[in-house]
């Protein structure tokens, strides 16, 4: 089959998808599950409940509740190079990026009471600035390395390495010559994430121990790239990374992700 016609590249030019051989977009529907805690809770609903015995069990979920972390994950405004068909080169966002980024404000309005963080790259670290945010630069959140094809048409490479570049958009542990896998980026972003948790934890434990807390538990905000996005979804869901061709992310889409004592969960994102 001859892609070349519509050959758009997983760094997505104008709307980060991937190539045409690509299939529809990936949607995963976390059911949760049924468990001891599960049951009884359903057998406890089903008698009435005493006024203290209410009290009492709200204030022992309360701590739970209070320390949820919510994550948002924001993919940077389109850059020229992407519109252009170019794997990304730490491009800087031109006119049309900026004024997409900066209408794009008022209509995700992100929480200002947000820590926020952002790739060290000057297209997350310009649209961070153009949504009004001030954010910490983080390794973590860098792009996926694209190695010897960084900077290239991706026509050229369609041409010159077809075979390659289409291993690329299907095999999970398939890189770029010198550069970085998909699987290596799901445990980068994957560590990052943990890292979250871990503070999440430290927080439930600073609660319990007498200190106060916020009421909202933690929101975390992050600039990034859309590669980090489809990584997230995967981490979160424990999904097998082979599912990542399946995920589309758009410049400016919001990924929403909840940290409870169960673990990560994907939600529907809601940022207002």
């Amino acid at each position: 089959m001859d892609c070349k016609a519509d050959y758009s590249g997983a760094t997505a030019p104008g709307s980060h998808r991937l190539p045409c051989f690509a299939v529809s977009v990936f949607y995963a529907l976390n059911c949760g599950f049924r468990d001891d805690e599960g049951y009884l809770a359903t057998r406890n609903a089903q008698r009435p409940q005493r006024a203290d015995e209410a009290m009492q069990a709200s204030a022992n979920e309360a701590p739970t509740q209070r320390m949820d972390t919510r994550l948002l994950l924001v993919s940077h405004a389109a850059t020229a190079a992407q519109r252009a068909g170019r794997f990304p080169a730490d491009d800087p966002l031109d006119a049309r990026g900026r004024a997409e980024a900066e209408a794009a404000r008022a209509r995700l309005a992100l929480p200002a009471d947000a820590a926020v963080f952002t790739s060290p790259a000057a297209s997350a670290r310009q649209t961070s600035a153009a949504l009004g945010l001030s954010a910490t630069p983080a390794d973590a959140l860098a792009d996926i390395d694209y190695g010897k094809w960084r900077g290239q048409r991706l026509a050229d490479i369609a041409d010159e390495a077809p075979r390659e570049l289409a291993a690329w958009t299907r095999e999970p542990d398939a890189a770029p010559p010198g550069g970085e896998s998909f699987d290596r980026l799901v445990r980068r972003v994957g560590e990052w994430l943990d890292a979250q948790q871990a503070d999440a934890h430290s927080c439930n434990a600073v609660n319990e121990a007498g200190f106060a807390a916020s009421a909202h538990g933690r929101t975390i905000i992050a600039i990034t790239h859309a590669t980090l996005l489809r990584a997230a979804i995967v981490h979160a869901l424990g999904a097998s990374p082979t599912v990542f061709c399946h995920i589309e992310i758009a410049p400016l889409s919001v990924v929403e992700l909840r940290h409870s004592r169960r673990g990560w969960s994907w939600w529907p994102a809601a940022t207002a």
